[in-house]
């Protein structure tokens, strides 16, 4: 704010308010500014606790429907093994199948769990860190799919490994920016 006359007061966007020879209608228009200042700064503060709040819920919900397809996904490909299994009329050879779908299933189940949590604790800063761990459990277990992957002959894959890191990393970040607000 600058004063130019006891009457006129300019604020720095260049506006003019001009008010009675004593400034009384001045201090009060002047006063008004300030606290919407005030106000807007408060939004602002409000609107960055909120991003890590919204940002973790979000994230959270896409890992709960991930593993809810996850289990889903796990369950199946278990019953698909045994299944060929059964029609062969021989187990040998199924070792690294099983694998790979009890490793399906558990991902699932961790990935619904930090889903759950990260709905849950979205409010509370304070167990951000719980959100965080979760999220790395979640991200380790995507890099043991796909090294398994690897050692099934399938090859070394940029993008499914990128996929499988892009919701437990934007998760994390998440937690984090909740865990920043405490």
């Amino acid at each position: 704010m600058l004063m130019l006359r006891p009457w006129t007061m300019v604020c720095l966007t260049g506006r003019q308010w001009k008010g009675d020879a004593g400034g009384f209608a001045t201090y009060r228009v002047w006063k008004r500014y300030q606290d919407k200042l005030k106000f807007k700064t408060k939004e602002n503060e409000r609107r960055l606790i909120m991003k890590g709040q919204k940002f973790l819920k979000v994230t959270g919900i896409l890992m709960i429907i991930g593993g809810a397809f996850g289990i889903i996904a796990g369950i199946v490909a278990i019953l698909g093994v045994s299944g060929l299994a059964a029609l062969s009329g021989s187990a040998a050879g199924t070792g690294l199948l099983y694998a790979a779908s009890f490793l399906c299933l558990i991902s699932g189940i961790v990935q619904l769990i930090a889903g759950i949590q990260g709905v849950k604790n979205c409010t509370k800063p304070e167990l951000a860190q719980k959100c965080i761990v979760w999220g790395a459990i979640v991200a380790v277990l995507s890099v043991l799919g796909n090294v398994l992957n690897m050692v099934g002959g399938s090859g070394f894959s940029v993008t499914s490994l990128a996929t499988g890191l892009i919701l437990p990393a934007l998760y994390i970040y998440g937690a984090y920016l909740n865990k920043k607000e405490n």
